[in-house]
C-alpha cells in the first residue's frame, strides 16, 4: 500500500479527500439530508462543514508524512510560516477577490436589483460579516494544508501554473458538489445539471490559476491561506441574492473577469505564469524542444494560420457588433429588440462593453501570435477562452441556441483546437526573477 502511495501521490490524495469529506458528511447529516427535499434538508448541520475540510487537511497532513517523512513535515510548516514575502504579494492575495466581485456586482447591478452585495440586503450585517470572516478563517486555514500544501507542488513538478491550476480548480469545484445537493440551492429555469456545472466549475479554475500563480513566486503557505480566506469571505459577504439565471450569469462573468486577471498576470511577468518550468525542482530540465531566440516553442505554420484567422475573424466579430451595441443600446442598430433577453438586462450596453473587452483581448492575442511574442498562445487561449464563456452566457439569457452562435463560435472551437493544446513551454535552463 505505502509503495502505491507512493508511486500515485496525486491520485490518492484526491481519493482521500473526497473519500473523507463526503464520507464524513454522509455521517452526519445521512443521505436524507443531502438528497433530500428543503423541508427535509432544513438548515444545515455545523459539523457538516467541519467534515467538508476535514478532507483536504487530513489527506494533505497524511500523505505528507507517509511520502516524504518527518523532513517533509517541517518542510510544511516552514512554508506555512514564509511571511516574508513582498507587499504586493499580500495585496494580490487579499484584495483580487472581493475587487472582482465587486466590479461585476456593480455593473450587473445595473441590469436588475437582485445582484446588489448580499451584505446590503441583508438585516443583521455585523452578524453576516463575523460569520463570513470565521467561515473563511477555517475553510482556508485547513483546505489549504491539502491543495497548496501537498498536491500542488507535486503537480508543478511535472505542469505549468495553467495545467496545475485548471486541474486543482476544477477538481476543487466538483469537490464541493455534496454541499449544494439538495433543495438550498434554486436553480429556477436552468437545468440543476447546468446550474450546478456553473457554480462549481465556472470562476474556481480561474482563481485557482491565480493562487498557483502566486504561490510559485512566494512559496509562502500563508499566504495562499490568505487568498483562500479572501475569496471564501468575499463569497459569503457579497453573494447576491440572485438565483436560477442570474445566478448562472454571475458566476460566467466572474470567471470573464478572472481570467482577465489571469491574463494581466501573464503579461506583467513576460507572458509566462510559470516562475520555473515544470520538473525543475527534480532536477531533470526538458530537453528537446524547438525554440525561437525568445525561448518559446516555435508552432508548425499551418496552425499559426489557422489560429491568425480565427483570431482576426474574431476579434472583428466581437469589436463590430460589441461597438453597435454599446452606440445603441435599444439595439436598433442591429435590429435586435431588448426583449429577446427576457428582462435580464435592461438594454444591449452592458452586453456590448462585454463584446468590446473580448474584442480587445483577441486583438491583442492576434498582434501577440502575429509577432511570435511570449505571450501568443496564452492570450490566444485566454480570448478564444473568454469567448466560449460569454457564449454559453448568451445562450442561457436568450433560452435558445441562435444560428449567429453557429456562426461566431464554431471558429472558437476550431481555433481552440488549435492554440490550448500547443501552449509553448520555455527553456527549462532559463534563469527567471519573481515578477
Amino acid at each position: 500500500m505505502k509503495a502505491f502511495i507512493k508511486r500515485h501521490p496525486v491520485l490518492t490524495y484526491f481519493a482521500l479527500t473526497f473519500a473523507i469529506s463526503w464520507g464524513g458528511i454522509l455521517v452526519v447529516v445521512g443521505p436524507g439530508g443531502i438528497l433530500g427535499p428543503p423541508e427535509q434538508t432544513g438548515t444545515p448541520n455545523p459539523l457538516m462543514y467541519l467534515a467538508m475540510v476535514a478532507g483536504p487537511t487530513v489527506a494533505g497532513l497524511l500523505l505528507t508524512g507517509l511520502v516524504y517523512g518527518r523532513a517533509g513535515l517541517r518542510e510544511l510548516f516552514s512554508r506555512l510560516l514564509r511571511w516574508r514575502v513582498g507587499v504586493r504579494w499580500y495585496a494580490v492575495a487579499l484584495l483580487t477577490a472581493p475587487l472582482a466581485m465587486m466590479v461585476v456586482l456593480f455593473a450587473l447591478s445595473l441590469t436588475s436589483p437582485a445582484f446588489r452585495p448580499g451584505i446590503f440586503a441583508s438585516g443583521n450585517k455585523t452578524s453576516l460579516l463575523l460569520a463570513g470572516i470565521g467561515g473563511a478563517l477555517l475553510a482556508g486555514s485547513f483546505e489549504e494544508l491539502g491543495w497548496t500544501g501537498f498536491v500542488i507542488p507535486r503537480l508543478r513538478l511535472r505542469h505549468g501554473v495553467l495545467t496545475t491550476g485548471l486541474f486543482v480548480g476544477i477538481l476543487w469545484g466538483l469537490w464541493h458538489l455534496i454541499v449544494f445537493l439538495g433543495g438550498r440551492h434554486s436553480s429556477g429555469t436552468v437545468p440543476p445539471a447546468l446550474y450546478l456545472s456553473v457554480l462549481l466549475c465556472s470562476f474556481l479554475p480561474a482563481f485557482r490559476v491565480l493562487m498557483v500563480w502566486v504561490y510559485d513566486r512566494t512559496g509562502s503557505l500563508l499566504v495562499a491561506i490568505l487568498m483562500h480566506v479572501s475569496l471564501t469571505a468575499s463569497t459569503l459577504i457579497l453573494q447576491p441574492l440572485a438565483t436560477g439565471l442570474q445566478a448562472v450569469t454571475y458566476d460566467l462573468v466572474l470567471a470573464a473577469v478572472l481570467w482577465f486577471v489571469v491574463a494581466a498576470a501573464a503579461m506583467s511577468t513576460g507572458g509566462r505564469l510559470s516562475l520555473k518550468p515544470p520538473g525543475d525542482n527534480r532536477g531533470h530540465p526538458q530537453t528537446g524542444s524547438r525554440t525561437n531566440p525568445s525561448g518559446a516553442v516555435r508552432q508548425p505554420t499551418w496552425q499559426r494560420i489557422t489560429l491568425l484567422c480565427v483570431l482576426g475573424y474574431e476579434a472583428a466579430g466581437a469589436l463590430s457588433g460589441g461597438i453597435l451595441l454599446a452606440a445603441a443600446p435599444d439595439g436598433r442598430l442591429m435590429d435586435m429588440p431588448v426583449r429577446i433577453m427576457h428582462g435580464f438586462f435592461r438594454d444591449f450596453l452592458v452586453p456590448g462593453l462585454i463584446l468590446i473587452g473580448l474584442g480587445l483581448l483577441n486583438t491583442a492575442a492576434f498582434v501577440a501570435v502575429f509577432r511570435r511574442s511570449r505571450s501568443d498562445w496564452l492570450l490566444a487561449g485566454l480570448g478564444l477562452g473568454g469567448l466560449a464563456v460569454w457564449f454559453t452566457a448568451e445562450i442561457v439569457i436568450l433560452r435558445e441556441l441562435h444560428w449567429l452562435h453557429a456562426m461566431w463560435g464554431l471558429p472558437v472551437l476550431a481555433g481552440g483546437l488549435v492554440a490550448l493544446p500547443r501552449v509553448p513551454r520555455r527553456r527549462a535552463t532559463e534563469e527567471c526573477s519573481p515578477g
